[in-house]
């Protein structure tokens, strides 16, 4: 496992030395207003999904690579959107440029209704454009067995994460509809593997 994660880490690192000329992150345009926070600096939080699991480090590890810069990991594994609010107002005291936010599953495991995680993201959102930080939200991926049975909870989730990115101006990473119904997760359905993650590095780079 670890030798294939170092082999992907490889590659990532030779294909943005020879196509790509992003050197130093996004930083979003001079036309997006950071106030005093600062532009280069991505906070990640969410759930084991981002943390990372068995043998990933979370797709923050991958993104950092893409971007040329620093993706801080504050993923808590068991995180729900209710955790999320108390996590992202702790972030956005580190003054971060980008807000990566990715929660919903644990929720959807739980029997949390999608009204609640839905109450509980556009708060985590609103925190972050008062603190003109901009907030990128992405939906929820699809489980698999043994935790299939909770897939549709991440989908009604996922539709209200859709709803209130459009509404309150957020970036969406549709990670759900991108990864497809079967991505490469671990054996437990949930979490990503390496591959799968370098793959959801690819997809927050795109809106960013």
């Amino acid at each position: 496992m670890w030798h294939r994660f170092a082999c992907l880490l490889v590659v990532i690192a030779v294909a943005l030395v020879c196509g790509c000329d992003s050197g130093g992150g996004g930083g979003g345009g001079p036309s997006i207003d950071f106030g005093d926070n600062d532009p280069l600096r991505y906070i990640a939080i969410g759930d084991s999904i981002t943390r990372g699991f068995e043998g990933s480090p979370g797709y923050p590890a991958f993104l950092s690579l893409i971007l040329g810069v620093p993706v801080e990991n504050r993923g808590v594994g068991g995180a729900t959107t209710a955790d999320g609010v108390s996590k992202a107002r702790s972030a956005l005291k580190s003054k971060p440029g980008f807000l990566l936010i990715l929660y919903g599953s644990n929720d959807a495991i739980l029997g949390r209704s999608s009204d609640a995680a839905e109450a509980n993201l556009r708060e985590i959102v609103r925190m972050a454009v008062a603190n003109k930080t901009v907030p990128v939200i992405a939906t929820v991926p699809h489980m698999l067995a043994p935790h299939a049975p909770f897939n549709s909870g991440g989908g009604r989730i996922s539709e209200r994460i859709r709803l209130l990115a459009a509404e309150e101006g957020a970036r969406l990473v549709e990670l759900r509809d991108r990864l497809g119904t079967a991505p490469a997760l671990s054996r437990d359905g949930l979490h990503p593997t390496p591959e799968t993650d370098a793959l959801i590095a690819e997809l927050w780079a795109e809106r960013l």
